[in-house]
């Protein structure tokens, strides 16, 4: 499941109802860094995995990952995913952002559609070794079919297939992923 910041902070209550429906991994929005690092702790203590993703807008990406960066310092997420969907971005802002992980060393991914990957990028293939975590919302909880290929990849990491739900008292998205 991902989270952000409309999400407010989790309780262990909320955690534990998380866990009895079966959610074994968090993904934290990085927009607000005292929700952020509360979410993330809350779910690291639930022995969930997590990762966390950076909303990308156009103009200086290269300070909004930064600042991603510094909202998960010292917490053992997996992957940062730069979430790639806001009108006006282009190829090189993606492009710059991912240069920005890889140089301080963050494993990272690419958060999209297929449509706005299109939009975008032009559908470019350049970043298709990275891994994508697909929206593609079609209540299906399963890699199979993921409104792809785009962008050069086959298959995705994650797809989120259910926008906006409440789960064990948690306003989220729902995911899977490679492995469950």
């Amino acid at each position: 499941m991902d989270v952000s910041n409309y999400t407010g902070h989790l309780s262990e209550a909320q955690a534990l109802g998380l866990q009895e429906e079966g959610i074994a991994f968090l993904i934290a929005g990085t927009q607000n860094e005292s929700v952020t690092r509360q979410q993330l702790r809350i779910a690291i203590a639930s022995e969930m995995d997590v990762d966390a993703y950076v909303m990308l807008y156009p103009g200086d990406t290269d300070s909004q990952v930064l600042r991603g960066i510094e909202v998960v310092y010292g917490l053992p997420i997996g992957r940062l995913w730069l979430d790639v969907e806001v009108a006006g971005l282009t190829l090189d802002h993606v492009r710059r952002a991912s240069r920005i992980c890889e140089t301080n060393n963050i494993p990272w991914g690419i958060y999209t559609s297929r449509s706005k990957w299109q939009e975008l990028t032009g559908d470019s293939d350049e970043l298709s070794s990275a891994p994508l975590w697909a929206a593609f919302y079609d209540g299906v909880p399963n890699l199979d079919n993921w409104g792809g290929p785009y962008g050069g990849w086959k298959k995705p990491m994650v797809k989120q297939y259910q926008g906006s739900t409440q789960l064990a008292g948690v306003l989220c998205d729902i995911n899977v992923r490679e492995g469950t």
